[in-house]
């Protein structure tokens, strides 16, 4: 069995290689599989908790990068051939297992993990198989080592909200909008919302609310979206995170896994409302059966000039309600505060 010290040695050369910048502080044995987890943090900021994963480093000097979920490092043996365990699912697999930590000895470490779990768990039961490619984990570590080089929005723990707040099986309206708001304090994971707390809106939500107010609607006092969420209206955007000051700094990055997600979405045998708001959207029409689910398109809410003046006349939320009518849904209470 090699120690402790030797294990994390190896982390922290694994962690060198990827070029990560963080640097293994702890390890703690595993006796039921005969491995250390070895946790990390950001020497820069050594009194900050860190939303990450943890490695497991095998007494053959072996190190794996693995999730916060309670059976990870199961997975992981299962993956290498080293556990008796029924073979298809992955860490991120079952939407509704606890987030229980891994053997851990730094409880402020191990609430950082556990909110990075829930974060990166977008539909596990419905995204699971995409969760595991290549691309996506690939875009994770992307997105953390952005978020060590400088600020980065929404911050982890809301990255995929709109996804909590809105289960796959009961979302009746999507709204795509392009990235999140780049500046401090604004994004929260919903398209278009912000913290109840802002005082000055963004322009492209002050003409959410003039649209509102056209089509009869009042608007709630604040620009927090999530009654819409809990109202099985999926706030999407094209690309989930962006860095600050940078609109569509991330947006390439997030292409297939939004493509992946409007194409779950399209599968869906109860009918959908999609509302496109701008050409990154718009572009992802061509993903959509429109002779099953239902489109409305308009320019984008932040859009000047004349497409600003097309947007608020649009009668967008109008016509959601219609055709969600139309399809024995319901309708949606805009202006619920």
């Amino acid at each position: 069995m090699i120690s402790a010290q030797a294990a994390k040695k190896q982390a922290s050369a694994y962690l060198r290689d990827e070029g990560s910048g963080l640097s293994a502080v702890h390890a703690s044995r595993d006796k039921k599989h005969g491995v250390w987890v070895v946790g990390y943090r950001d020497p820069k900021q050594p009194d900050e908790t860190l939303d990450g994963g943890a490695l497991v480093v095998t007494d053959e000097g072996e190190v794996h990068s693995i999730g916060s979920t309670p059976d990870a490092v199961d997975h992981l043996m299962e993956s290498l051939g080293r556990g008796p365990w029924g073979a298809e699912e992955g860490v991120w697999s079952r939407e509704d297992e606890s987030l229980a930590l891994l053997a851990d000895e730094d409880t402020e470490e191990a609430a950082g993990l556990v909110a990075l779990a829930a974060s990166r768990r977008p539909w596990p039961a419905v995204l699971g198989e995409e969760l595991e490619k290549p691309y996506f984990r690939e875009l994770m570590r992307f997105i953390d080592l952005e978020r060590l080089r400088g600020a980065v929005y929404p911050p982890p723990g809301d990255m995929f909200a709109a996804f909590h707040l809105t289960p796959y099986e009961k979302v009746k309206v999507v709204i795509l909008g392009q990235d999140p708001y780049h500046q401090p304090d604004h994004a929260s994971g919903l398209c278009f919302s912000v913290p109840r707390d802002i005082a000055r809106l963004p322009t492209s939500l002050r003409n959410i609310q003039a649209a509102m107010v056209r089509d009869g609607f009042t608007p709630p006092p604040h620009g927090d979206l999530t009654s819409w969420a809990r109202q099985d209206v999926l706030l999407l955007n094209t690309a989930l995170t962006v860095r600050d000051a940078e609109p569509n700094s991330h947006a390439k990055e997030w292409r297939e896994f939004t493509a992946a997600v409007i194409t779950k979405l399209n599968e869906r045998r109860r009918p959908i409302v999609f509302v496109l708001w701008g050409n990154p959207a718009q572009s992802t029409r061509d993903l959509i059966d429109e002779d099953r689910h239902e489109v409305i398109t308009a320019p984008h809410p932040s859009a000047r000039g004349l497409a600003q003046t097309q947007f608020r006349e649009a009668g967008t939320f109008a016509e959601v309600n219609r055709r969600l009518k139309a399809l024995d849904a319901g309708d949606v209470d805009w202006g619920i505060a």
